[in-house]
């Protein structure tokens, strides 16, 4: 009897032993996982803090950008504006200019 009592003392300790190693394996797993998981977050950070530290310059170049898009659309209504007006010109010379011959051919035609 006491050699199947040590026995199963032994077994009990064996199967004890077996638990708590299995409990220390899946606790360095998770460790390790919970490191994996500390660097994966110190890198996004690290590019958040990067991404953080380049917005004022890239707000600053958006902003030129468009009070620049805003002038060039100024210049653009206002060089519009000159075309047109030269094109109209154009065609008041144009007219002028058929009067002028008209005027002139008739002034011949009544000399001669």
């Amino acid at each position: 009897a006491l050699k199947e009592a040590l026995e199963r003392a032994l077994a009990a300790r064996d199967a004890a032993e077996a638990v708590a190693s299995n409990e220390v394996q899946r606790r360095e797993a998770a460790a390790a996982d919970a490191e994996d998981r500390l660097v994966a977050a110190r890198l996004e950070l690290k590019e958040i803090r990067e991404a953080a530290a380049d917005a004022p310059a890239t707000s600053a170049a958006l902003n030129e950008a468009t009070r620049t898009n805003a002038e060039l659309k100024t210049a653009h209504a206002s060089l519009r504006k000159a075309l047109d007006a030269a094109r109209r010109d154009a065609r008041e010379q144009g007219a002028a200019r058929r009067r002028l011959e008209k005027a002139t051919a008739e002034n011949a035609a009544a000399r001669g």
